[in-house]
């Protein structure tokens, strides 16, 4: 499972697997994340347990995929793949953490931060695989630019009052400093890139973002 799950990890019994509710592995990637997690949620609750434990199979089952299909392509695009995908683990784990912290905190953003898990491996995999899915958005550099910036205030906004201490500020500051930063790297290494696979690249960040925007 993800590496970045904030404060609450799902622990199954030693030896068993989560439960897919008869559906395969490949039945659970072609139903994708959103209806995936749906009927998970229809047949084991919607908990957090439950939805954290749903996005997390999806990632892995997405991740063991992904890893499938780098491994076929030549050394140097394998290479290149990899560092991308590391980046976008490192930029949603950030962006969580970011949020966790600015907000107080509060258990859904184990829900989203294993969301997050899951989109970067789909987003990858829109990139490996682009046959099939529509075009992605065009974007550029500015427009996650731009989100950071329209959320970065919101540190100050939110108080103690709001269950947000002194040390969440200060952790929040210290994690958008983080996120910036990473980001700033994720834009130099999409711009390697075809527009379509930047595009989705720097899709994955604005929506990272946006989750903080939208709170």
């Amino acid at each position: 499972m993800c590496s970045h799950l904030i404060a609450m990890i799902v622990m199954l019994p030693a030896g068993q697997a989560a439960d897919t509710f008869g559906k395969t592995n490949a039945q659970i990637l072609e139903m994708g994340l959103d209806n995936w997690s749906k009927f998970y949620a229809a047949h084991a609750g919607d908990s957090t347990a439950a939805s954290v434990t749903a996005s997390g199979l999806y990632g892995d089952l997405a991740y063991e995929r992904n890893s499938r299909l780098i491994r076929g392509r030549k050394r140097s695009e394998a290479k290149r793949l990899g560092q991308i995908r590391k980046m976008l683990e490192d930029f949603g784990g950030s962006v969580m953490q970011l949020g966790y912290r600015a907000s107080g905190g509060g258990t859904m953003w184990n829900q989203m931060s294993a969301g997050s898990y899951a989109e970067a491996e789909d987003t990858l995999y829109r990139i490996l695989r682009p046959a099939g899915f529509p075009a992605a958005k065009p974007r550029v550099v500015s427009d996650v630019s731009k989100a950071l910036a329209k959320f970065r205030p919101q540190i100050e906004h939110w108080s103690k009052d709001d269950g947000v201490s002194p040390e969440d500020q200060k952790m929040a500051k210290q994690y958008f400093a983080e996120t910036t930063a990473l980001y700033l790297k994720i834009a130099a290494a999409a711009a390697h890139f075809d527009r379509h696979t930047s595009d989705r690249i720097l899709g994955y960040c604005l929506d990272q973002v946006n989750v903080l925007v939208d709170l």
